[in-house]
């Protein structure tokens, strides 16, 4: 079924969760056309809870039941949304049948994962994605999206020749303070007993970058999420053609570009008290009285008050370094926004689903290479939606800088 005759324009699945509710109530609030007029519905497993999210909100919305489990319902929902936005978690156990039925039934699909082993299996569908000309875009909330946009943003600042003959390096660099929701703490309780499986292993020796002391904010250690993932896989979707030609694209990465992400600790004491607190929720995780201990703790469905979210802040800076003909320079950017986990990736979640449900998306058409995918593929967001995330996020609250020197 062609997306543009779907009964909805964006279905909000898991809208019962707290950052789904969160992307409802977003959504709902925006009154200016056309968004104001787009269709809109919230999905999910339970009627009775769903009802409640509606009366919370204004607009007229539709109620779709699905359920992970029943992929029946999970065809029927996407058969219904041009534009599929996913907080039901973890998304490694969760997510890939909700992507399946939107590439089956024609619809795009984003999430807010930060997931690395999803988002790498994820990746494997582009070629199927592309054939269904529909796009899947996860990890789009504080994961991954300010590491994404602010090494997109550092790249369109490169020349042409830097790109093209230049060695550059880039290392962005995330400090936040904010509390974690009942649903992100259990997703992580969950991947944290699963954390001898190989394959959770094998993804982290992936990870690029070393701990130092390079910033002077504090020690910095490689971000264990999908960001570095994400960020990588925009470097390679948007790079140079091959040759390394001179051009004129200021959304074309250099090939010699590796992003690394980090995430910076203020202090050593600080460090140490992480670490002892991550050891005891690892030890528990091994098991299922552990894990039931430490939902009891944070109950999935619970979140940070109002008044917490407004205290709570991210700051993501980009630090791209480039070196041409003995000469190097640095260009730097930066991402600011209030509560990271819930407040902006509900607003980062939101605007990546308008992007797509307006057609936004077209407009980054022309500077996207065709191995990103000219018209679908499961890609990131910056190699989806490039200056037009940007614009968005800028007109959503959010503060985007750029400095060069």
């Amino acid at each position: 079924m062609s997306n543009t005759s779907k009964k909805y324009d964006i279905v909000v699945m898991g809208a019962t969760g707290f950052t789904g509710g969160l992307v409802a109530e977003y959504l709902d609030s925006l009154t200016d056309e056309p968004v104001a007029s787009l269709k809109l519905a919230v999905a999910g497993r339970d009627k009775a809870k769903l009802q409640n999210v509606l009366t919370r909100l204004t607009k007229q919305w539709g109620v779709i039941i699905a359920d992970v489990n029943d992929e029946k319902s999970l065809d029927e929902m996407a058969a219904q949304a041009k534009v599929i936005i996913n907080t039901a978690g973890p998304f490694t156990f969760y997510g890939p049948q909700v992507v399946k039925a939107a590439i089956k039934q024609g619809s795009h699909y984003i999430d807010s994962t930060g997931e690395p082993n999803y988002v790498v299996d994820m990746y494997k569908l582009h070629d199927i994605a592309r054939q269904k000309k529909v796009w899947i875009v996860p990890a789009c909330g504080f994961d991954s999206i300010p590491a994404d946009i602010t090494t997109y943003a550092a790249m369109t600042m490169l020349t042409p020749e830097e790109k093209a003959h230049g060695t550059v390096t880039s290392r962005c660099y995330a400090t936040f303070g904010g509390l974690p929701s009942g649903g992100t703490f259990s997703t992580f309780v969950e991947l944290a007993g699963r954390s001898s499986d190989p394959k959770n292993k094998e993804t982290m020796r992936q990870l690029r970058g070393r701990f130092h002391k390079f910033h002077p904010q504090g020690w910095a250690i490689p971000m264990p999420s999908s960001d570095p993932f994400v960020a990588n896989r925009t470097a390679e979707l948007l790079k140079l053609p091959s040759g390394g030609k001179v051009v004129a694209n200021p959304s074309h990465y250099p090939t010699s570009v590796k992003p690394e992400v980090y995430i910076i600790i203020p202090s050593l004491f600080s460090l140490l008290k992480m670490g002892i607190v991550m050891f005891f929720v690892f030890l528990l995780a091994q098991f299922a009285l552990g894990k039931k201990l430490l939902r009891w703790f944070l109950p999935p469905g619970t979140g940070p008050d109002a008044i917490t979210r407004r205290r709570s802040y991210f700051n993501t800076t980009c630090e791209a370094q480039v070196t041409l003909n003995g000469k190097t320079r640095t260009v730097t950017t930066v991402l600011r926004g209030g509560d990271p986990g819930y407040t902006e990736t509900s607003k980062m979640l939101s605007e990546c689903g308008l992007a797509l449900a307006l057609d936004q998306v077209k407009e980054f058409d022309s500077e996207r290479p065709k191995a990103a995918g000219e018209v679908g593929g499961v890609v990131s967001p910056a190699a989806a939606f490039g200056h037009v995330l940007i614009r968005r996020l800028q007109a959503a609250g959010l503060l985007i800088s750029k400095y060069t020197n």
